[in-house]
């Protein structure tokens, strides 16, 4: 117990990361506080761009919370097109306990990927205290599985789907890359769809709950191992299966890590052990180590990151 408390210490600082970009917008603050759980009404509705279109607050769940829904961005001839259009799943970071899709990060790298001519389904999941984990995984498999049962509605190619996402967001990204397999991790409905993605984008995310710790001491630390896990605070097989690193398999989806040196919120040795582990599976990595800035800092948005992310997407989902 004292080993899973040491290191979910350093969670806590990820969910009070006091970057500009990752601070929620105020009109959202009281629905976060409260975890939206119960049923909101937000219209679905349609916003039009210059070269995509935006259908925003989707549910993805049926009956579910504004928490579980997401924003699709669409090219504007994707419907149209001979070919059907590869997806990118954006994840937002915020310690599983804040944020929203609604970030301003987060809606520039959807619009980045809709410029590059991909559909982007821009993603809220439930959040912790009220929702521990794994219920942050089961919403993100939820969406990718939504998306693929209302493939045909949209024109997206079900065989061409790629996660990314940041920080906490980085981490859920990276659990879509590497636990397919894990089965108790897909409920819900549309069951008869693949959870799986065929490439991974992991910005600066935890890669494995064993290993992910800090020598700093806080009392603050079993408070958040009951509020980030719960009841399954114990559970290691619910900890070892939450871990990207102890779910790889050779089947893995081909990885882009990006990680900052000087990260002090998640060590980068968790972006290159992920990395690592990978690479001894068989399975594609890179491993891009940013030598300025920090955990979730502008130095990830610079061109020649932007332009090695396209060409990974590019290679594995056209």
């Amino acid at each position: 117990m004292k080993k899973i408390l040491v290191f979910l210490f350093i969670l806590f600082n990820i969910s009070n990361v006091t970057n500009a970009d990752e601070t929620l917008p105020k009109k959202h603050n009281a629905a976060d506080k409260r975890n939206v759980a119960a049923k909101q009404n937000i219209a679905v509705k349609q916003t039009d761009n210059d070269s995509f279109v935006v259908f925003e607050n989707i549910p993805y769940v049926t009956n579910g919370s504004a928490f579980q829904q997401l924003d699709l961005y669409l090219p504007k001839d994707a419907k149209t097109a001979a070919k059907p259009v590869p997806v990118v799943i954006v994840i937002h970071g915020g310690g599983w306990t804040n944020g929203s899709k609604d970030l301003k990060k987060f809606v520039e790298w959807s619009r980045f990927y809709a410029e590059n001519g991909y559909a982007v389904a821009n993603i809220n999941y439930r959040l912790r205290p009220d929702f521990v984990m794994p219920a942050q995984i089961h919403d993100v498999k939820s969406a990718v599985r939504w998306l693929r049962a209302n493939a045909k509605k949209y024109n997206l190619d079900i065989n061409h789907f790629a996660s990314f996402g940041s920080s906490a967001g980085g981490h859920l990204a990276a659990t879509l890359g590497t636990s397919a397999h894990v089965k108790e991790f897909d409920q819900g409905e549309h069951l008869d769809q693949s959870s799986a993605v065929q490439a991974t984008v992991d910005f600066c995310g935890p890669s494995d709950f064993f290993t992910f710790r800090t020598e700093k001491k806080d009392k603050k630390a079993k408070i958040f191992a009951v509020t980030l896990f719960g009841k399954n605070a114990e559970n290691k097989d619910v900890i070892k299966k939450s871990s990207p690193l102890q779910t790889v398999t050779s089947k893995a989806a081909p990885f882009l890590i990006v990680h900052a040196k000087d990260d002090k919120t998640v060590p980068i040795q968790q972006g290159k052990s992920l990395h690592e582990t990978l690479q001894k599976a068989g399975v594609e990595s890179h491993f891009i180590e940013l030598t300025s800035g920090g955990h979730g800092s502008p130095q990830f948005n610079n061109a020649e990151t932007k332009k090695q992310i396209i060409d990974f997407l590019n290679k594995h989902l056209r």
